[in-house]
């Protein structure tokens, strides 16, 4: 049985001049995969767009709501969607505890992740929409995130249960 670990790199280039994203993708024993994708508007990496999650008002959502949204994902650009789930309260490591919005995001099959709403993601029910807690089924397993200390924000972190 071959043990032997695999790796892979995801560079991207966006050019908002030009409207392309560059990509290069590089995997153990494979060649280095190359494209120019079109840069549609509201298009975000994975890491980006995680972020961005962060600027809805999930007051404003219903339970089981799908609010769509565009991610660059391995070798594509595509159209996905979070479900909102409701409001959850989750305890970290550290202890404490904090009031949440909960949604299921959906992602394509990959290098990575299986096609489904395989990610929860809860964030603080407060202004800051912090991510305090990450679950997602990956190809090889499963990995989960929590928020150990949150620092510098900008407004009063309300959603903390004392």
């Amino acid at each position: 049985m071959n043990h032997a670990k695999e790796s892979s790199v995801h560079r991207y280039w966006f050019d908002s001049a030009s409207g392309k994203i560059e990509t290069e993708i590089k995997q153990d024993n494979k060649p280095v995969y190359r494209a120019s994708l079109p840069a549609l508007d509201n298009t975000y990496d994975l890491l980006a767009t995680a972020y961005n999650f962060r600027k809805f008002d999930f007051n404003k959502l219903f339970v089981g709501q799908k609010v769509p949204y565009r991610m660059l994902i391995d070798r594509q650009v595509a159209d996905l969607f979070f479900r909102y789930l409701g409001k959850e309260n989750v305890k970290t490591r550290n202890g404490k505890e904090y009031r949440c919005h909960k949604v299921s995001v959906y992602l394509l099959q990959g290098d990575f992740f299986r096609e489904g709403e395989y990610m929860k993601i809860w964030f603080t029910d407060d202004k800051n929409h912090l991510p305090v807690q990450v679950e997602t089924e990956v190809l090889v397993g499963s990995v989960r995130a929590l928020l150990l200390e949150p620092k510098s924000m900008k407004y009063p972190l309300t959603s903390q249960i004392k």
